[in-house]
């Protein structure tokens, strides 16, 4: 497809503690928090112009609401991961 601009709502922000991180191994696993979703919401966009037999749809996550708080590793990453709501089964 073809490059399309859309908006995409995400959090970001200063989450204030008092822990001092450690950059030099052995490295400890933070505990302080950082800007998280409180909730968020899959959006799905029809992406324009592409070619043909090329499926346009786009899922996103579109954040509702932020807040500080410890990152779960289970669903926080600092890359980006594409993952599908629960109850898609592609």
């Amino acid at each position: 497809c073809r490059p399309h601009a859309m908006h995409v709502s995400g959090c970001y922000g200063m989450c204030e503690t008092m822990e001092v991180p450690t950059l030099s191994p052995p490295y400890k696993e933070p505990l302080h928090s950082t800007c998280n979703y409180d909730e968020f919401e899959f959006q799905t966009e029809q992406l324009p112009d592409c070619d043909p037999g090329v499926d346009p749809t786009y899922i996103y996550i579109n954040a509702v609401s932020c807040v500080c708080s410890v990152p779960s590793y289970d669903t926080t990453s600092y890359y980006f991961r594409y993952f599908l709501p629960h109850n898609d089964k592609r």
